[in-house]
């Protein structure tokens, strides 16, 4: 009887394990359906089409809720943090063209220091997730919680996803702003676009009684012009670029002056592969003999790639320069980054940050090294090394290669406003 019994019972957890492994199996087989029907992923977007062939996508497995959870870091910021940040941005196209997921959530609640051009991408991004999914008539959730800072919160309101989601946010008398300006190869001439951020800088300067002298705004005119035609002739066949501008007036007792934000930014080719693919044969050559100069330097941190990117800056350096007809191309982005690293401290000793993102080359400019012009060279250059040489290998706190990607090339400016060291600068320099 014993042994019927015992044999009847296997007989039963038999039966019962062949049943569980059915239901097992089915219920893959419904998931299996699930994303086969699901799986294609359609982007009306030309951006996002650009994005997700240049792989700027995190590799994840799909999240378990259908509302997707993004944290932004304590830092997130192109200068501070670029590998963070770049990472944040590729989480968002993962999951904003991810056809399971029906929504993000975005967490500000750690995130101490929020850089504008950070923000800015981000928005551009998301922006364009949003008329995805209206065009596939999809309903897609956006929700978020506030930083507890807050300047993050005004950054936010009255330049950050916010405002660029459509909210009505009651205007604040400390911020001035420059409102995202899009183009590409056929939308907003160069000259259009300098006089925008003109009038933008001139009220920035009005918060301090400063104003901007004509020979000033036909210098920066002649600054953001080049600086925008770069974008919008170096960016490969896709060019897709953005600017915008943000300032902040300080209230506190010891703070009487203004941080300004500044946003240039494109997607496209980066300045490495414009490089390779379009430089004219004398440019090429001599950046070619630039890596084997440095081969024997290279690193982890310091590559081709990082090379001529920072090459790519010096005066008189452009793909499309030409000695006869145009001599002096090559020099506005530098030119932009000198003259606000120039007049954008403050008397109390704060100093303005900056840094251009392209591929994987990082380029950070902390006020530590400057350009300027050597005995050996006919024209300025910044090397970021102790002798200012450009065949020597430079600080890798200030030129680096990242281990993220960004498709184009990110200028993020930080600057400061202030009256009291502007006057005192140009009263030492006789003016």
């Amino acid at each position: 009887m014993k042994n019927s019994k015992k044999r009847k019972l296997r007989e039963v957890n038999y039966l019962l394990r062949k049943v569980r492994r059915r239901l097992k199996r089915r219920r893959r087989y419904k998931v299996r359906e699930k994303h086969k029907i699901v799986k294609r992923k359609i982007l009306y977007s030309e951006l996002l089409k650009f994005l997700y062939e240049r792989d700027f996508t995190k590799k994840s497995t799909i999240s378990k809720s259908e509302i997707a959870n993004i944290r932004i870091p304590k830092k997130f910021s192109f200068s501070e943090n670029p590998n963070g940040t770049i990472h944040v941005l590729t989480e968002l196209l993962y999951y904003g063209i991810e056809p399971l997921i029906n929504g993000i959530h975005f967490d500000h609640t750690n995130c101490e220091e929020l850089g504008i051009c950070a923000s800015t991408v981000m928005d551009v991004i998301l922006l364009e997730i949003n008329k995805n999914n209206r065009k596939l008539r999809n309903e897609y959730e956006i929700s978020g919680e506030m930083p507890k800072n807050e300047k993050i919160k005004d950054i936010l309101e009255a330049s950050g996803i916010i405002r660029h989601l459509g909210f009505e946010i009651q205007e604040k008398k400390h911020i001035k702003e420059l409102p995202l300006i899009v183009g590409d190869n056929k939308k907003y001439i160069s000259g259009d676009v300098a006089t925008k951020v003109i009038d933008f800088y001139m009220q920035c300067l009005e918060t301090q009684s400063l104003i901007l002298s004509k020979i000033g705004k036909l210098k920066m005119s002649h600054i953001i012009g080049e600086v925008i035609d770069n974008c919008q002739l170096h960016g490969g066949q896709f060019t897709k670029w953005y600017t915008l501008g943000h300032y902040h007036q300080f209230d506190e007792k010891n703070k009487n002056y203004g941080e300004c934000h500044l946003v240039i930014f494109n997607f496209g080719d980066t300045i490495y592969e414009n490089l390779k693919s379009s430089a004219p044969k004398e440019l090429l050559d001599s950046l070619k003999n630039m890596t084997k100069k440095h081969v024997s330097y290279f690193r982890k941190n310091w590559k081709e790639e990082s090379l001529w990117t920072l090459y790519a800056l010096q005066e008189g350096v452009s793909r499309l320069r030409d000695k006869k007809s145009a001599p002096d191309r090559g020099t506005g982005t530098m030119k932009l980054i000198n003259s606000f690293q120039e007049i954008g401290k403050t008397i109390d000793g704060e100093l303005p940050i900056m840094s251009i993102t392209s591929g994987r080359a990082h380029i950070y400019f902390d006020n530590k090294y400057r350009m300027m012009k050597n005995n050996n060279e006919d024209r300025y250059v910044i090397a970021f090394n102790k002798n200012n040489d450009l065949n020597k290998p430079p600080d890798y706190n200030n030129v680096k290669m990242l281990d993220e990607y960004f498709p184009g090339t990110v200028i993020s400016l930080k600057f400061y406003i202030d009256k009291k060291y502007i006057q005192d600068k140009l009263e030492s320099e006789g003016v």
